[in-house]
């Protein structure tokens, strides 16, 4: 699993989109999550995590340059639409399992005793 920064609080989480031991922020706006892993140890050295952290703690404010930005987006839509693809995928396995099964029964597949 992944160590992050909460970009609330700067307190180090585990996983980059979980709910923060400390504060209680999660991240749900795309941005939030494209902060929350760029400040992942998947981008960051460990020196790096705790320089960001103690920026944060001391109520600076976090920002990236346009292109890292974008860059981050990019990972957050890519990883939604490949979620979206897997759900859509076992939704439709379901419904073929379902329609197999609906096939068996009216050709009477079914073991008579």
């Amino acid at each position: 699993m992944t160590n992050a920064i909460c970009v609330r609080c700067g307190e180090v989480k585990w996983g980059a989109f979980t709910r923060c031991r400390s504060c209680g922020w999660q991240p749900d706006s795309e941005l939030d999550v494209a902060y929350s892993l760029a400040l992942s140890d998947h981008y960051l050295s460990e020196e790096e995590m705790e320089k960001y952290a103690k920026s944060v703690k001391s109520g600076s404010s976090l920002h990236m340059s346009q292109e890292d930005e974008t860059y981050f987006l990019q990972i957050v839509r890519n990883q939604r639409a490949v979620e979206l693809i897997k759900r859509a995928r076992g939704v439709k396995r379901k419904a073929n399992r379902s329609d197999e099964s609906d096939q068996d029964s009216s050709r009477g597949d079914s073991d008579p005793d």
